[in-house]
């Protein structure tokens, strides 16, 4: 062979090689957001250190414990280098995370639903977390919600880990049931898990999310909290009522009592649907519930709004009832058990 050719052949093999053993490249930049004084995480949901979690009007020493850390795209390629893949195609503004939460180990008293492709399951609501952005009052020494994420109509959220269950972000029911006014749920079962959260630098919409965030499970826990798979919802099998600010939402009205409990507003069956008339002042709140409890429960996104009364609008997922009257509330039920609420005046 000609020595120049050889050494041309040489030459571009050398190059093939070295382009073939290129790292891959994650930004060690902190994305820190200076704009809030914390990232803090939410839920029903034990912290690294076994501290029970709450939601927001936490203690501030609660708010301190469940503070997530800016971190960057680098260090969460240590972690989970297909999530760091991930990130680097998104545009992120902000990046937030918790190590050690402990989601499925207890029980937080009420129920979330999620669905694969084919079934519908139930989980405990300490599988449920958000994260929130917090600002901090040094007069007064509290800590206060900005905005929460994820959250019907300010902050779309999609899930980086196929563990995570986000419900679809519109306030339409989709074929399942679900709504933005539903929570995310993680499916990985019982555990330790490493929640990221990131801000994307776009303008959000119901096709384009702003935010998103994975569940990387880093330890199994016995004993936890199981899944469910549920039947299709059968509406002969439960009763029907009225719950909300008409009966402080089915909790007693003196504390401490719970014989000052006040009923739900019972529907009736009439002609294929369960109906009831409901005196209110203006502004009040409901929401349509099974059973007296809260497993299966209807809001807004359930509302005909074409065939209700304009008095009937979106109250963060509740139904408000705008002006003082009697309405009548009409509840259907489709082939698959999913309700329809028709409110007239």
């Amino acid at each position: 062979m000609n020595k120049k050719i050889l050494t041309c052949v040489l030459f571009l093999g050398l190059v093939a090689g070295i382009t073939g053993c290129k790292k891959e490249s994650f930004s060690d930049k902190v994305l820190k957001d200076e704009e809030s004084a914390a990232w803090v995480l939410h839920g029903n949901i034990k912290l690294a250190d076994g501290t029970d979690n709450g939601w927001d009007g936490k203690p501030n020493a609660l708010y301190e414990k469940s503070s997530m850390h800016a971190t960057s795209i680098k260090a969460v390629s240590e972690i989970n280098i297909d999530l760091a893949r991930k990130l680097n195609g998104k545009n992120v503004k902000y990046l937030y995370i918790y190590e050690g939460a402990q989601l499925g180990v207890s029980d937080a008293g009420w129920k979330a639903k999620f669905h694969d492709d084919a079934d519908l399951f139930q989980a405990n609501g300490s599988y449920v977390f958000k994260a929130a952005k917090v600002s901090y009052d040094e007069e007064d020494e509290t800590y206060a919600e900005q905005l929460w994420m994820p959250d019907p109509k300010k902050s779309h959220a999609e899930a980086l880990t196929d563990n995570v269950f986000i419900p679809t972000w519109q306030e339409t029911s989709d074929e399942w049931g679900f709504s933005w006014a539903d929570n995310l749920v993680v499916t990985g079962g019982a555990g330790r898990y490493t929640i990221i959260y990131a801000q994307y630098d776009v303008v959000q919409s119901a096709t384009v999310p702003g935010f998103g965030l994975a569940a990387i499970k880093t330890e199994a826990a016995t004993g936890g909290q199981e899944y469910v798979k549920l039947d299709k919802f059968n509406p002969a099998e439960h009763t029907f009522g009225l719950v909300g600010t008409i009966n402080n939402w089915g909790n007693p009205t003196v504390e401490g009592d719970p014989t000052s409990v006040i009923a739900d507003t019972a529907l009736t069956l009439s002609e294929g649907k369960y109906v009831a008339d409901l005196t209110v002042e203006a502004d009040a709140q409901i929401k349509v519930r099974a059973d007296s409890a809260w497993d299966n429960n209807w809001g807004f996104s359930s509302v005909d709004t074409d065939a209700s009364c304009a008095e009937a609008v979106d109250a963060d997922g509740n139904i408000k009832l705008t002006a003082a009257g009697t309405y009548h509330v009409a509840v259907s039920f489709n082939v698959i058990g999913l309700p329809t609420i028709v409110i007239t005046k």
